[in-house]
């Protein structure tokens, strides 16, 4: 059984310039098609690949959103939420969460889970179950690290 490299592969799933990861389900391998490669517009996808599509922002920024609403000073609630209105709301949220570590574990332990929740998604609508790959186990349990609203 293959094994992923789960962290990477989520890394890419997040980044706003990914167009696809090309998973291969034989080795736990996989190719990214980025927006900074034009002339691959007409991609083939080998066999034993399976198509995983980056999160829409959209959604990064929902949950953004309900965590921003969720802490409990008000000081540091108004000013996550007025980042998010900002031009580059990812790095503005992320900037000032930089202030406060705890904050910023939380944060990054809820976008760990979402990543995760997505990408076993886009397995589950190819119908691959996680338990193709070796260490789904290390995926599984990166998917219930935090609160989140369901995808």
């Amino acid at each position: 059984m293959p094994s992923v490299d789960w962290e990477l592969l989520l890394e890419f799933v997040e980044d706003k310039f990914t167009r696809v990861v090309l998973l291969n389900i034989e080795t736990g391998g996989f190719t990214v098609i980025s927006s900074f490669r034009p002339n691959e517009e007409d991609y083939v996808v080998p066999d034993k690949n399976v198509e995983i599509n980056p999160i829409p922002e959209s959604r990064i920024l929902e949950e953004m959103n309900r965590f921003a609403r969720e802490v409990d000073d008000e000081r540091i609630q108004k000013r996550l939420i007025l980042a998010l209105g900002r031009k580059n709301p990812l790095r503005q949220f992320r900037r000032i969460l930089g202030f406060y570590p705890d904050l910023l574990e939380e944060w990054n332990k809820t976008r760990i889970t979402l990543l995760s929740r997505w990408v076993l998604k886009e397995l589950e609508n190819l119908g691959i179950p996680p338990e193709t790959f070796a260490n789904a186990e290390e995926l599984l349990k990166m998917s219930n690290s935090a609160k989140i609203n369901p995808l």
